[in-house]
């Protein structure tokens, strides 16, 4: 289980090396993927502190800069369904240690809101647009930014402009981001489940009636591999590996 600092990212197993994100130093974070993570935390009872701590454990130690654009964070507290309504306690001082706001003005011009992906038309919603043009802004400077992203359509559509030779930042989906952050020690078994049970509560619940079938099938079997390698990884590991503090989650000691 987690037991990070919300400043360092400091962990029990991580290698600290941002191989999680090929290396790179920039990592961007649509507001899609927060709003998994906060989620992800209310199905677990957990407190505003595990969800700063989640954002912490992307950090690498504090060698790697999370991204949030202008446009993504107010979708986060300014929209009509803001991450207040999921979890009322959480504060922008919750997530402000570990995010770097960063403006994102003429993402408008920058990033189409609609890309052809071989013959399907894909929506971009401003949020996406806006990270995606902030850290194209970074890649102009010779780094290759990562964007982590809960939405497979996105994900296709900037892909799509990355084949195409039209972006030069790498987009990840959240599960397979995920099972990076497993892999590499930032998040334990315990952090990935909740990630997945909120996932599946998605996929059985009201929230299926937004996904198309399309959507969900690849969300299932995102789903199915990630828990699978967890499982797998497990059972391979040695006996009396270290694991993470116990993290204090709602008042009491899990």
């Amino acid at each position: 289980m987690l037991g990070t600092s919300a400043t360092s990212g400091t962990t029990a197993r991580c290698s600290c090396d941002c191989k999680c994100s090929n290396y790179i130093f920039w990592l961007g974070l649509d507001s899609s993927y927060i709003f998994l993570l906060v989620r992800s935390a209310v199905r677990a009872q957990a407190n505003p502190a595990y969800v700063s701590e989640l954002l912490a454990a992307h950090r690498c130690r504090g060698q790697r800069e999370l991204i949030i654009s202008r446009t993504c964070w107010s979708e986060c507290f300014s929209s009509q369904a803001p991450l207040t309504q999921v979890m009322p306690s959480l504060t922008i001082s919750d997530l402000l240690p570990a995010l770097l706001e960063q403006d994102d003005a003429g993402y408008e011009f920058a990033v189409p809101s609609e890309v052809d992906v071989d013959g399907r038309e894909v929506h971009l919603d401003s949020g996406e647009r806006s990270i995606a043009h902030v850290l194209e802004r970074q890649a102009q400077h010779g780094d290759c930014p990562i964007l982590v992203l809960d939405d497979e359509d996105a994900f296709d559509a900037l892909f799509h402009r990355v084949v195409t030779g039209h972006s030069s930042i790498l987009p990840v989906n959240s599960l397979a981001f995920v099972r990076k952050l497993f892999d590499c020690g930032a998040f334990e078994e315990v952090d990935v489940v909740r990630i997945c049970d909120h996932v599946r509560d998605d996929l059985g619940g009201d929230r299926q009636a937004f996904m198309s079938s399309r959507k969900r099938v690849r969300k299932q079997r995102s789903l199915d591999e990630l828990l699978t390698h967890v499982g797998s990884t497990l059972a391979e590991r040695p006996t009396g590996t270290p694991s993470r503090p116990a993290l204090r989650i709602g008042g009491a000691v899990e």
